[in-house]
């Protein structure tokens, strides 16, 4: 996100210390204001991860807020 310049509020990654190294699930946790630059990016998210994110949208404070979650590798 840095490289490409995405100005998050809150955002982490990592993986669950529960799982095996082998066999682990990834998760990621993204906060970000909304305008029309990180909507197109919603949007492109949305279609390319499907069921594997989730995104919820606050209009009142306008943030978009973005989590993932991949299980296995």
């Amino acid at each position: 996100m840095n490289r490409k310049h995405v100005a998050t509020e809150f955002s982490c990654a990592g993986v669950s210390i529960w799982d095996e190294p082998e066999d682990h699930s990834l998760y990621a946790y993204i906060t970000m204001k909304a305008d029309e630059r990180f909507g197109a990016f919603v949007q492109w998210a949305m279609r390319y991860m499907r069921h594997r994110l989730l995104v919820v949208y606050e209009p009142e404070h306008n943030p978009y807020d973005l989590s993932s979650f991949f299980s296995g590798t």
